[in-house]
């Protein structure tokens, strides 16, 4: 069972930001998860949301600002002032600071164009391939089309589709062949559907673990990974071997 970062530590550090990734590692998760998107002169950076509303910055949109506009814009005192000054980050930091230490789960956001999107898809795949620990990687998106064109990049490339808001019998009718996995809510999973995928040689992960039910429901139905915001307090779970079961 893998312990999987959402974005970073994002419970405790202001999501997707180098803080909330170090973080997750000192509360000993496995892995970090978080967002990719790319700017408006071709560089991949870390953020999730369609606009920067959330992190105090008004309705513009990362495919619209170049690098250098987004490298000035504060990305931490949303959260917490503790935070100030934290910058965005770019798949370039990620990979050299990360991509040796833990497993890393990149998610291509469908933001802008399908061209704009496709090009990024694409160009991380390029990024990815350059890295000794490739086999540490994966990309996940809930568009099938920006996995096919990363596994058109390469058969070492892992990839993995994200699923919501689907029953058992639809994920199971999804084709996988070139898929490393899926990954569904938690509150889909069942050991049927787990047992279909592992009888094919896939893993099955789950998100929104945020609750010791989730995560004794991940560990119970045999998931072979739980994405989390808060991996302190799934480790601990997890350490502890549900003495206090929900």
């Amino acid at each position: 069972m893998l312990i999987i970062a959402h974005r970073g530590s994002s419970h405790t550090c202001p999501e997707n930001t180098k803080p909330a990734f170090n973080t997750a590692l000192l509360q000993e998760a496995d892995g970090i998860e978080l967002d990719l998107q790319m700017t408006r002169d071709g560089i991949p950076v870390v953020y999730h949301d369609r606009t920067l509303q959330k992190v105090g910055h008004g309705r513009k949109k990362i495919h619209t600002l170049s690098y250098a506009e987004l490298s000035r814009l504060d990305f931490g005192a949303w959260f917490n002032k503790a935070f100030s000054g934290e910058h965005i980050v770019s798949l370039d930091e990620v990979l050299r600071s990360f991509a040796g230490t833990t497993k890393l789960f990149l998610e291509v956001k469908n933001r802008g164009t399908s061209e704009h999107c496709t090009a990024l898809s694409a160009l991380a795949a390029d990024r990815v391939l350059r890295e000794k620990t490739v086999e540490n990687i994966y990309f996940l998106s809930f568009q099938p089309q920006y996995l096919e064109v990363i596994n058109k990049k390469s058969k070492t490339l892992k990839t993995v589709l994200n699923c919501n808001r689907v029953s058992s019998r639809t994920v199971q009718s999804i084709d996988c062949s070139r898929l490393q996995g899926i990954n569904l809510p938690v509150q889909y999973l069942s050991a049927e559907l787990v047992s279909f995928y592992h009888r094919k040689g896939k893993e099955v992960f789950v998100y929104g673990c945020n609750s010791r039910w989730a995560v004794y429901r991940a560990v119970r139905l045999g998931a072979d990974g739980l994405m989390t915001d808060m991996p302190d307090k799934a480790c601990t779970c997890v350490r502890n071997g549900y003495r206090d079961r929900p």
